[in-house]
């Protein structure tokens, strides 16, 4: 989801500028490498240096938090906790957000003749910005015409509604601070009832969802999940089924049964407890049952995987892990986008190239069994999800592209040993770092080239590397590793071929 969609252009830039300059290196940006990267006029980048100082200096309160010198732009003691401060302070000031917030969760509190005389817009203004809104988090709402999901409009709408705010003011601010009593409310009543253990980044979630299915009940916007979810009765479910009686009762229309499943479909996709008293109906449990039986399938013929190394239980579970997962992704999705995570999607993409490949393998089946259209962005999310639940679940010597590096310096053995145990720390799961050269080495590392070393890719590593010899360290295992996935799958393909 494009959570910037609330934001002006200028804005915008400013905050793609203000995250560069908090995330450089030594807090600093070339003035002329800005203009470059946003096509800047020279007013306009005056006009947004303006707009960064001031504002930066609001949050910080330090009136010299970002200046100009010797053609760079300096912040000083910036980190990510002001950047998004700074974020939130420019939603406030949106007019887009405003409108957002009066028409999806706060209705009640004026009329829109009054909002309108407030904000000094006309009613053109108003319904343009309005559809604007509508139509991309509609965009966003992911699988809304899948016949076999079936899904209740306002399911999708408050989960969108719900990573908005998690997005912007998560463990900055409650957003509707005149029901913080109700919410801590419920809050403990859910916390003693299912016995949760959670951390503050868990609690605060789960304020910001319950803020959110508040304002939206409060507001006349009622969920109806009897299509997708059965809700079990006991003593638990009765229990807060109580409390939504007894607090929002006297509104007409609220199905307290939806709404509980709501609220317990919340926590079970955020993994709080495993004993939630909700499950399928009937259909949407079978495409899960039939979704089960063919990733075992797909599992088991994937040429990236050493099968021997992956046991018949091993699999099974690994299936179950995929399926809980699928649900969270269709269903019970609050998950919501970093900043930082299109970045890390691309390295673990680059570490595991082939089980990147696995992965959108289940995708696509996925896909298929519930007649899903899922967008470029929907998909890739899906893939990669899948693509982290395979990197975490599978025995590490089970992918059949796994590089193995061996690094022999001559200059002692504690230099190697130390070298080893950090390119071991910086490439993870999918490269083995060793010191002893075999046959199954595909890189050789040494701090003095050795002709005697033959057959594989020999790389001279400075006895006084930094971060960056690392990155290029890490692109050369990375072709060696595209290299040695070709290989696997063209052997495989001839194996094929003379067994047909």
């Amino acid at each position: 989801m494009n959570y910037y969609v609330f934001l002006n252009k200028n804005d915008q830039e400013t905050l793609q500028v203000a995250w560069r300059l908090t995330t450089s290196t030594s807090n600093e940006l070339y003035i002329n490498e800005i203009v470059d990267w946003l096509k800047l006029s020279h007013y306009k980048l005056n006009r947004l240096i303006s707009d960064l100082q001031s504002g930066l200096a609001q949050i910080t309160h330090d009136p010299k938090a970002v200046q100009v010198s010797n053609g760079k732009l300096m912040g000083r003691n910036l980190n990510c906790e002001y950047f998004r401060q700074f974020q939130l302070m420019l939603l406030h000031q949106s007019l887009p957000f405003q409108i957002f917030e009066f028409d999806y969760v706060n209705r009640q509190r004026q009329s829109r003749q009054t909002f309108l005389e407030q904000h000094f817009i006309s009613k053109s203004t108003y319904y343009k910005i309005r559809a604007q809104i509508e139509e991309h988090l509609t965009a966003a709402s992911g699988y809304k015409n899948s016949i076999k999901l079936n899904l209740h409009r306002e399911f999708m709408t408050r989960s969108q509604i719900t990573k908005v705010y998690y997005y912007y003011c998560m463990g900055l601010e409650d957003p509707f601070p005149e029901q913080n009593e109700l919410v801590a409310k419920l809050v403990n009543v859910v916390i003693m009832t299912y016995r949760l253990m959670l951390s503050p980044g868990e609690k605060a979630q789960l304020r910001l969802f319950l803020h959110v299915q508040l304002m939206r009940i409060k507001n006349q916007h009622f969920v109806n999940l009897r299509d997708v979810l059965q809700l079990s009765q006991d003593h638990q479910t009765e229990t807060v089924k109580t409390f939504f009686k007894n607090h929002l009762g006297y509104l007409q229309g609220i199905d307290c049964d939806s709404e509980v499943a709501y609220l317990l479909a919340y926590l079970s996709s955020q993994c709080y407890t495993n004993t939630m008293a909700i499950k399928f109906v009937n259909a949407v449990d079978g495409c899960f049952s039939e979704a089960r039986r063919k990733f075992l399938i797909d599992l088991r013929q994937a040429q990236i995987l050493n099968q021997p190394q992956v046991s018949d239980h091993q699999m099974k579970e690994m299936v179950e892990r995929l399926i809980r997962l699928s649900s969270r992704l269709l269903i019970f999705d609050f998950q919501y986008d970093s900043m930082e995570w299109q970045d890390s999607k691309q390295k673990i993409k680059s570490d595991f190239p082939g089980l990147q490949l696995l992965a959108d393998t289940l995708t696509d089946r996925l896909s298929k069994i519930f007649y899903l259209n899922p967008s470029d962005v929907e998909y890739d999310r899906i893939s990669y999800n899948y693509l982290v639940e395979l990197v975490v679940s599978l025995p590490p010597h089970a992918v059949r592209d796994r590089i193995q590096i061996c690094v022999d310096f001559v200059g002692g053995a504690a230099m190697r040993d130390y070298v080893a145990a950090n390119l071991r720390h910086f490439f993870f799961r999918n490269v083995d770092v060793t010191t002893t050269l075999t046959k199954q080495t595909d890189i050789y590392v040494t701090d003095l080239y050795n002709h005697t070393v033959n057959g594989m890719l020999q790389i001279v590593l400075p006895t006084s590397y930094n971060y960056e010899i690392l990155q290029k360290l890490a692109g050369e295992v990375y072709r060696v590793r595209e290299d040695k996935l070709l290989r696997a799958f063209k052997n495989d393909d001839l194996e094929t071929e003379k067994l047909g």
